[in-house]
């Protein structure tokens, strides 16, 4: 059977990480733009191992293409890109499928979760109790007598780097300071030791380990919008101490339902794969 060219259009985003994919969004040759998809197929797509092609809309610019593989896809990226197609540059880059969106009959009240295999979020571990009411409490201590930087909602503090939200971008040089003893613990080996203990060892980063450090003081009600933490600013995991007060982390996703976890004091979340890069 050939490959098929769709008219309803399935959900496609662009990818929430860095990795290529199975699909390929090309601009440049959509039906917006009078591009027959019978003929981007045979003109552009002859040769490269494709499944099917979905035009989208009579406005959009742009169709997608999904393939028999990731090495399908990349090697026909890798041809397409930047070549001249009807007069115009074809822009082509990696997309991915959307999940399912729930119907308002489907749609439930989720509560939070209290085990991180209940978000079905790859990339996501929970410890709880990962510091002792003791422990909690001198690092509290600590942090409580260390100067602040207040921002708009919240007060926050830098350690090993300080993060410059004005660009995005981490302190280097003289300006990035040594861990204080009480946190160079937690972050050299308490942390590494309990992924190495949960089988959760291939999260650490082998030569950076943990060595960077933001507390943020959050008040009563007070969040932050849906966020990914910059790529090129913080490395493949990131883990997250909660002292002093439980809270819910919300996991959004674009076409996904909302996915809410239970941080209760002294829990340790960790996040890397799809838990840091897609959600």
């Amino acid at each position: 059977m050939p490959p098929s060219v769709e008219s309803d259009e399935p959900l496609f985003c662009r990818p929430q990480h860095k990795e290529p994919t199975a699909h390929l969004r090309l601009s440049g040759c959509g039906p917006g733009l009078g591009c027959d998809p019978e003929h981007v197929r045979h003109e552009l797509l002859d040769g490269f191992r494709y499944t099917r092609i979905v035009p989208g809309t009579s406005q959009q610019a742009h169709i997608y293409v999904s393939f028999e593989s990731v090495e399908a896809a990349t090697a026909a990226l890798t041809a397409l890109h930047g070549t001249q197609y009807a007069g115009r540059t074809l822009s082509v880059k990696y997309a991915e499928t959307k999940c399912p969106r729930k119907t308002a009959a489907q749609a439930t009240v989720i509560s939070a979760c209290t085990l991180a295999s209940e978000a079905n979020i790859p990339g996501l571990e929970l410890f709880t109790d990962f510091v002792s009411e003791v422990e909690e409490r001198e690092l509290l201590e600590f942090i409580d007598a260390q100067p602040w930087e207040s921002l708009a909602r919240r007060r926050v503090q830098h350690y090993g780097a300080r993060f410059v939200y004005a660009d995005r971008h981490l302190e280097t040089g003289a300006a990035v300071r040594a861990l204080p003893e009480k946190l160079d613990e937690l972050a050299r080996r308490r942390v590494p030791d309990a992924l190495r203990a949960s089988g959760a060892a291939a999260l650490l980063h082998p030569e950076l380990g943990f060595d960077q450090i933001t507390v943020n003081e959050y008040g009563l009600g007070v969040g932050l919008s849906p966020h990914v933490d910059t790529h090129s600013a913080f490395g493949p995991t990131i883990v997250s101490l909660s002292l002093a007060g439980p809270c819910a982390m919300t996991f959004k996703r674009e076409g996904c339902a909302d996915v809410s976890l239970a941080l209760p004091p002294r829990s340790l979340l960790v996040m890397s794969d799809e838990g840091r890069w897609a959600w």
